[in-house]
């Protein structure tokens, strides 16, 4: 199947101050055996705690190599 046959998709992380693990969670999803351009990561965060900035940070990451992460 060449890369314009693939279904967009949207993987979905839903967080609530997950502080010890968001990074990895990121990361798995990010190295996601996807095309780049079909695949698009959304992290869902309502944390009152640093998982916010941990999580932007490591969105920005892999945004920086090409990764949709939101």
């Amino acid at each position: 199947m060449g890369a314009g046959e693939w279904p967009t998709v949207a993987v979905q992380l839903p967080v609530y101050n997950e502080r010890h693990v968001i990074e990895r969670l990121i990361d798995a999803a990010a190295a996601m055996d996807y095309p780049r351009d079909r695949l698009e990561v959304q992290v869902l965060d309502d944390s009152s705690d640093e998982t916010t900035n941990l999580a932007e940070a490591r969105a920005a990451y892999h945004r920086d190599r090409g990764t949709n992460v939101r």
